[in-house]
């Protein structure tokens, strides 16, 4: 067993490793992924981790349409089981009809970025394309 004072030599150890770790992988990834000349040759799951890496694939409309339906369903699951506490049928009752439509709202004024955002990427790539 280690004392207190092995595990913080452990964790510190554990640290700097992961920081290297994290170099070396940013050293390869500027060599291997981010070029554009690379990025042309690779293929398949190296072509998925440079588009990532080159923010060339957003895929935060991906995750925002998940949190959607999680927020969504928070709302009507806390509010369900709120009903049946007894002291806060109200609250439970608000929060499963009010929350969902409170969360669809945040969700499309977010969306809405992503979709100008996803847009105005378009547009660049035509008209990067045409003057080629």
């Amino acid at each position: 067993m280690l004392g207190n004072q092995g595990n913080m030599i452990l964790t510190i150890i554990m640290l700097v490793l992961g920081f290297l770790t994290a170099m070396g992988g940013t050293v390869m990834a500027a060599l291997f992924l981010i070029p554009d000349k690379k990025r042309a040759k690779l293929k398949g799951f190296l072509k998925i981790l440079a588009d990532i890496a080159t923010f060339r694939t957003l895929y935060i409309d991906k995750v925002i349409k998940i949190l959607y339906v999680f927020s969504t369903l928070i709302c009507i699951c806390v509010g369900f089981f709120l009903l049946f506490t007894g002291t806060l049928f109200l609250p439970g009752l608000l929060l499963m009809l009010l929350g969902p439509v409170v969360v669809r709202i945040m969700y499309e004024l977010l969306s809405m970025y992503v979709i100008l955002v996803n847009n105005v990427v378009e547009l660049n790539n035509k008209k990067k394309d045409e003057n080629e």
